[in-house]
């Protein structure tokens, strides 16, 4: 299932989705899109006065970043492309049934085993049972201080691959020290705040009322836990 399958899959889905890319798909692409795009150049703005405004500004006056983002551009639209490909690939991958065991039958089983919606029901909260149990035996703020350390790992990195996302409170992210090259550091990324729109943290007072508690407190209760009476609303966005 899911919570035992390995993560290598990920990798080889995305080595598969490179591959079967191919040259003729980039070829393809960059026929058409190759090159600069004269339609985002402003020619009012004379390059030497500002180059950033001649090359950009035309696109800036017109371009929208959709609802769902805080931000967009060509590296979105990139991300974007890239992930559907790899979406195409696995999802032919499975429906080609490929043999038990082989690379792709690997891809196909993680890929069906995701889908599988009854099988996770069914499952309940045992594969959340060991994480519900560490929370359970926090008693005092030692022990409160210590979780949180013991689950950061070498994942992040925002400088070389920026990648900012960890499943954890804290990520880790070892590197060469920048104020002294001759050793290497270790930084601590925050894990995300999950707040879904800037609104729920810009305005004071409007961090879900009702939001985080219901949806906090709702799937405590649901995970069969007594604890649901300490999900609280959140105070600190009031002295952002």
């Amino acid at each position: 299932m899911i919570s035992k399958a390995p993560k290598s899959l990920l990798r080889m889905a995305t080595i598969a989705a490179v591959a079967g890319w191919g040259l003729a798909g980039f070829a393809a692409d960059t026929a058409t899109h190759a090159g600069i795009d004269p339609a985002g150049i402003d020619s009012s703005v004379k390059p030497g006065d500002e180059f950033y405004l001649y090359a950009n500004g035309a696109w800036m006056k017109t371009a929208k970043i959709p609802e769902d983002r805080s931000s967009f551009g060509s590296g979105v639209v990139l991300v974007e492309q890239a992930n559907q490909r790899i979406r195409d690939l696995i999802q032919e991958t499975a429906a080609a049934n490929p043999q038990e065991g082989s690379e792709p039958g690997k891809i196909a089983d993680y890929y069906n085993s995701f889908l599988d919606e009854a099988a996770i029901e069914a499952k309940g909260r045992a594969p959340l049972q060991p994480v519900l149990d560490t929370i359970a035996a926090l008693h005092d703020k030692t022990g409160l201080a210590r979780a949180p350390g013991e689950t950061p790992r070498a994942g992040t990195d925002p400088l070389n691959n920026t990648n900012y996302h960890t499943p954890h409170l804290f990520g880790l992210w070892v590197a060469q020290d920048f104020n002294d090259p001759s050793r290497n550091t270790a930084y601590i990324l925050q894990g995300g705040i999950g707040l879904p729109e800037r609104a729920d943290g810009a305005q004071p007072g409007r961090l879900v009322s009702g939001l985080h508690r219901e949806a906090g407190g709702g799937a405590v209760s649901a995970a069969g836990s007594t604890h649901a009476g300490l999900v609280r609303e959140p105070r600190w966005p009031d002295r952002i």
